[in-house]
């Protein structure tokens, strides 16, 4: 297969533009033809449209095309493929407008704008601060005569239905559930300017209206869930299945439902090792954060007072939090960020830091109007400047971080922008918030594009080459050019082995499908780099006896990728190894 038609394929398939793409499939097999479509959509997983019909019309059009020519070719295992897509797709679209229409239908639907956003805020807000307490109260209760504590239960919360449940991960779905339902009502509401929602002024409500929301927020956590699960399927593999009538299962029949459908991802291999590789990441930067958070060297470094601060470069920090997500960051990225200048939406990583410090700073020690978190742009400026902001840089800092349409959730940009250039800033989520989560967060969905990817990956390099070598043993990079160019990252000798390795400083995908279909992707590509090499060097054996003095004839090749993060991988053909930076 020529991968240029490959490419334009997976171009015009982007497009749903049938007759260019069976043009670029001309002479494909069936399995060549069902791996394009199958890279497609792990590299192309926006198939599935909440809001634009037409675009819904487009694709579908395509889709059928593709099952018609398959059909008429007997490609069955194609035909399988788009088939198990429709379904996935169609269901999961009729299930987000009846959301839609159960959203119109909603108590609280019916009552004005202002009212309707006011009381989801007020509502996350009221069920956090009853969390934190109950979460306070029972680390209490757990702590011991002797002062110790039982760490695999410690805070964890019994539910009204008698389970027990992680009160950190509740947090994280009532703000996951009232940011999206936020969206929701904005995008019905046209409350978007630009790309940033314009919150109508804060109005009173009462504890009835509060409740209310309760409904909303659920059926956004619905949306939120129902989007995962049809990602899942169309990006790395999965069914949807409906039931009529006798056919529904019976715990669903029991409640009136006629119609059921019901979708199964496939949790294959690689979805498997990405979820532990997730867990042993998230592992690891909590036990850095406890391990710095715990080193007395750490307290001259941080000031209490705002005030104190003489500017960004002064060495002085308001937190511990911020501290540890430069510090994570810098060794992630192979960069340092205490000192780099390398800028993301106009901000360093170090003023992007310093200015998620400064707004935990300012719900905790600033006086807002009456009782609410209400303040001035410029309040806030007023805070970034004294922590050592650059005044220029002041009105890019507060709106990289106002709520709107591209904005994950309320951790990553806490601001809620009302009329006149005042802001609603929730103290609950603002406090609770990790500084290194929501900056990964944020940089992850970027990819590559804020960041000069071959300076990050040169210092992942450079850190390779660096530790191998304090240890004795002796690994360059080799770089040659005969007929093709070739770049290896990091070469060594070891007993009768020669081991040729490609450094990949890359963010894991952490249970996102979407970028989970396009790591695995990326892995299928560095297995071919790094084979590559190697059929360079061994093509080439005067290149190995120049930099090294032996004959390579005599070895043999082992090709491993190292990642900067704990990455297992489990895969037939596929040499990798599971090292950490």
């Amino acid at each position: 297969m020529d991968y240029r038609d490959e490419k334009s394929a997976l171009r015009s398939a982007g497009n749903y533009d049938f007759d260019k793409f069976l043009f670029d499939v001309r002479f494909f097999d069936e399995t060549t033809y069902e791996s394009v479509l199958k890279k497609f959509f792990r590299t192309k997983p926006e198939q599935i449209y909440t809001h634009d019909k037409a675009r819904r019309e487009k694709r579908n059009k395509f889709f059928e095309r593709i099952l018609v020519f398959a059909q008429a070719k007997r490609y069955s295992k194609v035909v399988e493929l788009m088939f198990d897509k429709q379904c996935v797709v169609s269901y999961a679209e009729e299930f987000f407008d009846e959301i839609i229409n159960a959203i119109e239908r909603a108590d609280l639907n019916q009552c004005d704008c202002s009212q309707k956003m006011w009381s989801l805020v007020f509502r996350m807000e009221h069920d956090l601060r009853q969390l934190y307490e109950d979460t306070n109260t029972k680390i209490a209760e757990d702590i011991k005569g002797d002062g110790a504590l039982n760490l695999g239960l410690i805070g964890r919360l019994r539910s009204e239905y008698g389970g027990d449940f992680d009160p950190d991960s509740a947090a994280e779905q009532m703000v996951a559930a009232t940011s999206l339902a936020l969206k929701l009502l904005a995008y019905k509401e046209n409350l978007y300017v630009g790309q940033k929602l314009k919150v109508p002024p804060v109005v009173e409500v009462d504890m009835r209206l509060c409740e209310d929301a309760g409904e909303l927020q659920y059926l956004a956590l619905t949306w939120k869930r129902l989007l995962d699960v049809a990602n899942r399927c169309v990006v790395l593999g999965g069914k949807a299945s409906r039931y009529i009538g006798s056919d529904v299962p019976l715990s669903a029949a029991k409640n009136g439902i006629e119609v059921s459908s019901h979708f199964e991802p496939t949790f294959s291999q690689f979805e498997i090792m990405d979820f532990i590789s997730s867990h042993r990441a998230v592992d690891g930067q909590s036990h850095r954060f406890f391990e710095l958070a715990l080193n007395k060297q750490i307290e001259h470094a941080l000031v209490e007072n705002v005030e104190d601060i003489r500017s960004l470069d002064d060495g002085q920090f308001l937190s511990v939090d911020e501290v540890n997500a430069l510090l994570q960051l810098s060794e992630l990225y192979s960069t340092d960020f205490f000192d780099s200048k390398i800028e993301c939406f106009g901000l360093t990583i170090r003023e992007w830091a310093r200015a998620y410090s400064c707004l935990k700073y300012h719900v905790q020690n600033k006086s807002a109007l009456g009782k609410l978190n209400v303040f001035h742009k410029a309040d806030l400026g007023d805070t970034f400047i004294a922590g050592g902001l650059p005044e220029a840089k002041v009105g890019t800092a507060i709106e990289n971080l106002i709520f709107g349409k591209n904005s994950r959730d309320l951790y990553d940009t806490p601001l809620l922008a009302l009329p006149n250039d005042y802001y609603y800033l929730s103290a609950t989520v603002v406090g609770a918030l990790s500084i290194y989560s929501t900056l990964i967060s944020l940089l992850s969905s970027l990819g590559d594009e804020w960041f000069d990817s071959g300076k990050k990956g040169k210092g992942f390099e450079k850190r390779v080459l660096d530790e191998l070598n304090s240890r004795g043993v002796n690994a360059k990079p080799i770089s040659f050019k005969r007929e093709e160019e070739f770049e290896c990252d990091v070469v060594f000798v070891m007993q009768n082995k020669i081991f040729v390795g490609e450094c990949k400083n890359r963010t894991i995908p952490c249970w996102n499908p979407v970028r989970g279909g396009r790591f695995y992707e990326s892995l299928n590509s560095f297995s071919l780099q790094v084979r590559r090499q190697v059929k360079g060097l061994r093509d080439n054996p005067e290149v190995v006896g120049e930099v090294f003095g032996v004959d390579p004839k005599d070895f043999e090749f082992v090709p491993f990728i190292l990642f900067s993060q704990p990455v297992l991988v489990n895969r037939s053909g596929h040499i990798s190894l599971p090292l950490y930076g």
